[in-house]
């Protein structure tokens, strides 16, 4: 089975040659993603992947013009209605298509969408809860740019290559003040009696958008603060969320184990607002 993928408007089958050497994204990481799951043929969050997408186009210094919304949703259309994909993973980057070395010449935006057929078109909560581990060998930066869905991606994969080496499902990722920031590839929460926390984002985590989602499902009732290592085995229940998992639960973190009871309640509720 053939699989397309979007190349700067233009389709092209899996494992054509895209790139020349001089590749910004290649060589210097200049470059962003969004990774967006499509469901019964609508790409789910839309709005706020975009928001996300043109806040970090702008703060990096990329010239959108000509490329807004529509054009964006158009392009991803192309990607999940060519290869039948009515429920997806999409991966859209974004990277600057100039010649320079760290100082680029032009501020063009090309780009390539990816994209994987799923199998479920509602959120799915894990039945195993996650075992996990913390991370502190390489601490998240708290400042703006930490907000920022980039593909400069070391931290995460040193934090993947530690869980993955302690037997852990996913690690915590920690700040430079020694709090709580998020996880290998999601935001973190906490259920500590009748409150759900998750780490502020002057703590150096990712903007995500399904941690916006839930913010905004349940005004006033999740809280953004700081969230030390000793919340973390006081909890109740631990959860991470990401764009296309929604909610996974955890099970166990430093020899406690958790329940899954509101992290359950929780996915439904995201899941009847699909």
């Amino acid at each position: 089975m053939h699989v397309y993928s979007n190349y700067n408007g233009f389709l092209v089958e899996d494992g054509e040659k895209l790139f020349s050497s001089n590749n910004r994204a290649f060589k210097f990481g200049d470059a962003l993603f969004e990774s967006l799951k499509v469901s019964n043929s609508k790409v789910l969050h839309w709005d706020k992947h975009y928001q996300r997408l043109q806040y970090t186009l702008d703060f990096l210094g990329f010239d959108s013009t000509g490329v807004d919304q529509a054009f964006w949703e158009n392009q991803l259309q192309k990607v999940f209605v060519r290869n039948n994909f009515p429920d997806a993973r999409l991966r859209l980057t974004i990277y600057r298509d100039s010649p320079g070395l760290y100082v680029p010449q032009r501020h063009k935006c090309a780009f390539l969408i990816e994209g994987a057929q799923l199998d479920k078109s509602n959120y799915e909560l894990n039945v195993k809860g996650l075992n996990i581990g913390l991370y502190s060998d390489v601490l998240r930066s708290r400042q703006k740019f930490s907000n920022l869905k980039t593909t400069n991606s070391l931290p995460y994969i040193l934090a993947g290559l530690f869980a993955e080496k302690h037997s852990f499902d996913d690690v915590v990722i920690l700040n430079d003040a020694g709090r709580v920031s998020e996880a290998v590839s999601s935001n973190v929460f906490v259920i500590l009696g009748d409150q759900i926390i998750t780490p502020s984002l002057d703590e150096g985590c990712i903007d995500g958008v399904m941690r916006k989602v839930l913010l905004e499902m349940h005004p006033g009732k999740i809280k953004e603060a700081l969230v030390d290592v000793d919340m973390l085995k006081k909890a109740d229940e631990i959860f991470f969320t990401n764009a296309i998992r929604g909610i996974q639960w955890v099970a166990s973190f430093d020899g406690k184990n958790y329940a899954c009871n509101r992290s359950s309640q929780l996915m439904n509720v995201l899941n009847m607002s699909l």
